[in-house]
């Protein structure tokens, strides 16, 4: 911090405006300044314009009035443009360092920075930080030292090389200039103070003042950022403190959901196992319904049996007989009868007389009950059905299985292939 100060007290007392200045566009440009004890006069100064915003206000410094623009480009001598920020939009950091690379572009044969692209990036990155209105920048070219950048009297920045000066003072005055009525006022030679009779000490003690003011105006900024960045810690803070509430009123609520939902589940399962035992018992009491009725029509004379049609030589029972004589369940039972247990036999023995055919069982379910019972009730009488067929020696790749359909009777029906 130390050696900053000094470096501004340094600056202030070798660059000072004369008391007297030109008012240019409402701002106010010194007729003199001065750098390492050599005075310089405004020769002339207008304001850059883009896309009809004043931008900044600025003014060259020659040591003697000047008109001709390839005089003072080429001339190795001190001078100095000062520029006074108007619009921090359009002279944001972004668009000064665009305007200025486009610059040296338009000063250089061809349009090639190629030469100068290490000075053009370090005399850019003077202009890489923020900039706000009112700030000034000063770029000095001193013969044999280089050309100099200040930020309101701070160095940011000295480059070497008189080429590079040429280049720099082009982007102003050059053939293809930043902007034509900025350059034409450069070039007024207008000089309005008599240089010899300026004293340095009288301009470095308004510089001094300038500083100041600027320093006071940076420090009343750095306060309102200061308060306005503790206004937004404490509103972060109330926010934060707001949304763990509301974490812990959420995490309350959701436990309280998920036990609502927990107890909705298991009254749907109590629900469900009583509808169940229901449905067992209805069942249950049909099944003893319908078994009576079986005994009663056992003790009824039976019908004739149907005369063979095709028979293999090996046995009696017929293709027909396979097919047409379904085996019959019980009402809620996949247990095979006496009566079904022949009928069985029967398929079997055509089977293994017909080695090369195949068959498929289709499982038929009353109507009564839900799709669900009766889906898992024919799975069982299917099994119960090919465990026959296995036990009895017909393999299982001769046999497919089918889904269930309703119908009247409850009965596993079987197709040739």
């Amino acid at each position: 911090m130390l050696k900053r100060m000094v470096s501004i007290m340094l600056f202030l007392l070798l660059m000072a405006p004369a008391a007297s200045a030109r008012t240019i566009n409402e701002i106010d440009l010194p007729e003199t300044l001065t750098y390492d004890n050599i005075t310089l006069g405004l020769n002339g100064g207008g304001t850059r314009v883009a896309f009809f915003n004043d931008v900044y206000v600025a003014g060259i410094y020659l040591q003697e009035a000047m008109t001709d623009q390839d005089k003072i480009i080429n001339a190795d001598e001190p001078m100095a443009i000062r520029m006074h920020i108007k619009n921090d939009f359009f002279a944001s950091s972004k668009h000064v360092t665009k305007a200025l690379h486009k610059g040296f572009r338009g000063s250089m044969p061809k349009g090639d920075i190629t030469p100068i692209k290490n000075e053009v990036d370090r005399f850019n990155a003077c202009f890489a930080d923020k900039i706000t209105d009112d700030e000034e920048f000063d770029i000095v070219y001193i013969p044999n030292k280089g050309t100099a950048v200040y930020k309101d009297g701070v160095l940011k920045d000295n480059i070497p090389g008189y080429d590079f000066k040429k280049a720099v003072f082009a982007i102003w005055l050059g053939k293809r200039p930043a902007d034509k009525k900025l350059k034409k006022g450069m070039l007024a030679g207008d000089f309005r103070v008599a240089i010899s009779k300026i004293t340095v000490a009288k301009a470095a003690q308004e510089a001094k003042a300038k500083a100041e003011a600027a320093a006071k105006t940076k420090a009343a900024e750095a306060a309102k950022i200061a308060a306005a960045e503790q206004a937004k810690a404490e509103e972060a803070a109330a926010a934060m403190k707001a949304a763990q509430e509301a974490k812990a009123k959420a995490e309350v609520a959701a436990k309280a959901q998920e036990a609502a939902r927990m107890k909705a589940m298991a009254q749907a399962k109590a629900r469900e196992k009583a509808k169940v035992a229901a449905e067992a018992e209805k069942r249950a009491a049909q099944a003893m319904a319908l078994e009576a009725q079986a005994k009663k029509a056992a003790l009824a004379p039976k019908p004739a049996p149907k005369p063979a049609t095709v028979a293999s030589s090996a046995t009696s029972v017929t293709e027909a007989q396979v097919v047409g004589e379904d085996l019959l369940f019980g009402f809620n039972s996949a247990k095979l009868s006496a009566k079904a247990e022949k009928l069985l036999a029967r398929k079997v023995e055509w089977l293994k007389a017909n080695p090369d055919k195949k068959v498929t069982i289709q499982v038929f379910c009353d109507t009564s009950g839900s799709r669900v019972y009766n889906e898992y009730l024919a799975g069982k009488r299917a099994k119960s059905v090919v465990k026959g067929l296995a036990a009895a020696g017909i393999s299982k790749d001769r046999i497919e299985v089918l889904g269930f359909e309703f119908a009247k009777s409850r009965r596993a029906h079987f197709t040739v292939k």
